[in-house]
């Protein structure tokens, strides 16, 4: 199946294999543009992501609107590989929390068995405190942030420097 498409000013009697023939150096551009430094760790499915957007803007392009096709697919395969290079960062950022809290408990503690002491809730107001409950019942931080209604990012820093507060009072100990 071949569809007219404008590229370059230029129109052309072109099938998908071949629109992406003419460019896939393009599209390894674009995605590694896109995908940042999760480029070469992921390649396959980032190239993948652009190949699929470019299929869906083949599908819906309309030559009578009079749009080059390079120009129509760039913002849609941009905006995807955007949201998935948001979600790597995400699925990262998780990532490295969850190591940090992890590697603080001992091998035969469970999170649920951590007890804090008093005389440390105290010295907490009580965001802190309830980002602690959050991490010691191992909840996800999406999954807090979503049921207490809070910005993500601005929670992730804040139980980062909870956390930094907390090995500082345990190294001064007090």
């Amino acid at each position: 199946m071949t569809k007219k498409i404008i590229i370059n000013g230029n129109i052309l009697d072109l099938s998908y294999e071949q629109l992406l023939g003419m460019v896939s150096n393009l599209l390894f551009c674009w995605s590694k543009k896109r995908a940042g430094r999760y480029f070469y760790s992921n390649k396959d499915d980032v190239l993948q992501i652009s190949r699929l957007t470019l299929w869906q803007c083949y599908n819906k392009y309309n030559i009578e609107k009079g749009i080059d096709m390079i120009i129509f697919a760039y913002r849609d395969i941009a905006k995807q590989l955007n949201k998935w290079r948001k979600k790597q960062k995400v699925i990262e950022e998780n990532e490295i929390l969850d190591e940090d809290i992890e590697e603080n408990i001992e091998p035969e503690q469970n999170t649920q068995d951590i007890d804090i002491n008093i005389d440390i809730k105290q010295l907490l107001s009580s965001t802190e405190i309830m980002h602690l409950d959050a991490i010691t019942h191992k909840i996800s931080i999406q999954q807090y942030c979503k049921e207490e209604n809070l910005n993500y990012q601005k929670t992730i820093k804040e139980i980062k420097n909870l956390k930094g507060r907390l090995e500082n009072y345990v190294k001064s100990g007090k």
